[in-house]
């Protein structure tokens, strides 16, 4: 038996598997176990301490342009300019802002495409 520690857990399911990968760190001084090997473990922990409070925004709020991640924000003049964003994890059709926007900022929420077109052009 081996006491490990959670250093990673992907932000998602595998739809046909059903599993998801995660990373332990522990002491494994005989080499028993090696970089990818798959292995049952029992997690035994405080789940509230895995709830957080995020900043999170419509999967369809977010563009891709020049390889960085974008939301547009709305300006005073009623316009929309794009923000680079970092974005986390993601969950029923939501995604993790984790820096570049803030809490209660307009966004747009749809038309992402043809406001990404404009800038581009």
């Amino acid at each position: 038996m081996y006491q490990a520690h959670v250093a990673y857990v992907t932000p998602f399911v595998e739809q046909k598997t059903r599993t998801a990968s995660i990373r332990l760190e522990f002491d494994n001084p005989r080499g028993e176990l090696v970089p990818g090997q798959f292995v049952r473990a029992h997690l035994i922990g405080d789940s509230s301490a895995l709830r957080r409070e995020v900043l999170a925004v419509p999967r369809s709020a977010v563009q891709l342009v020049e390889g960085k991640r974008i939301v547009f924000v709305k300006d005073q003049g009623g316009g929309f300019v794009a923000r680079t964003v970092e974005i986390g994890s993601s969950s029923g059709g939501r995604v993790e802002v984790r820096s570049g926007l803030d809490e209660g900022e307009e966004i747009a929420t749809t038309g992402g495409f043809l406001l990404k077109s404009e800038l581009l052009r």
